[in-house]
């Protein structure tokens, strides 16, 4: 559980404007090198802080499991 925001209040920061810039929550078992994916976290609905969350998947619940939140892009 986390709260999350993407984007701000105000002139000088850019805000989120398509999907490619939302916020993707992934698991890996293996360092890193393969991701799986838990949730999708699509920026219009992180324009003011939001407390989210989700249920791990049982393949997510290992002692060497890494987790990780991943823009794959951004405008700043």
């Amino acid at each position: 559980q986390f709260y999350l925001r993407v984007g701000g209040d105000w002139a000088e920061c850019n805000q989120a404007d398509s999907r490619e810039e939302g916020v993707l929550l992934q698991y890996s078992n293996d360092g890193g090198i393969s991701w799986g994916l838990i949730a999708e976290m699509y920026f219009t609905d992180f324009t003011k802080p939001r407390f989210v969350h989700y249920e791990l998947p049982l393949a997510s619940k290992t002692p060497s499991t890494r987790l990780r939140w991943w823009q794959p892009l951004h405008s700043g």
